[in-house]
């Protein structure tokens, strides 16, 4: 965690292409509307 500059209770999220690079991040709650934009990109990236 401390290589990504995580803390222990914050809720981050880091996505990941199949090759490895970072694509997404947030750190602290997503909203709504970011959480249907982040279910497109993981369904986009994993078809």
């Amino acid at each position: 965690m401390e290589k990504w500059g995580l803390a222990d209770d914050d809720s981050d999220i880091l996505i990941f292409d199949k090759k490895g690079k970072l694509i997404y991040k947030k750190f602290g709650k997503l909203s709504a509307k970011e959480i249907t934009s982040v279910l497109a990109l993981i369904q986009k990236t994993y078809k």
